[in-house]
């Protein structure tokens, strides 16, 4: 059987994208791969980017950071769902997966 894999993740999740892997899996009779990558790299980026707006501090506490993480998860889980249940609605076999760590390297 054909597999199309997906790639999703905190700053990559185009409603276009999606359409055309499931349309893709339905058209080939291919079974859809989603992969949802919360990149470690991201966190860093928004509290830099805090920092620089003097919203937070030069390093954010633990807890912050956790909190961020956690809520990228809970996101994550939420796309992953979402493609899972419109694959079903199209009688295509799906298969989630939710990595963390560099997008380059979940991705490979």
């Amino acid at each position: 059987m054909k597999r199309i894999m997906l790639v999703l993740s905190t700053m990559r999740q185009s409603p276009k994208e999606i359409e055309y892997a499931l349309q893709t899996a339905k058209k080939e009779n291919a079974e859809l791969l989603a992969l949802f990558v919360i990149d470690s790299n991201v966190p860093g980026s928004v509290f830099k980017r805090l920092h620089e707006m003097d919203l937070i501090g030069e390093k954010p506490s633990e807890e912050l950071s956790e909190a961020l993480m956690r809520e990228y998860r809970q996101r994550g889980y939420e796309k992953l769902e979402e493609v899972e249940k419109r694959a079903k609605e199209s009688n295509i076999h799906c298969t989630i997966y939710l990595e963390e760590g560099e997008f380059a390297d979940e991705v490979l």
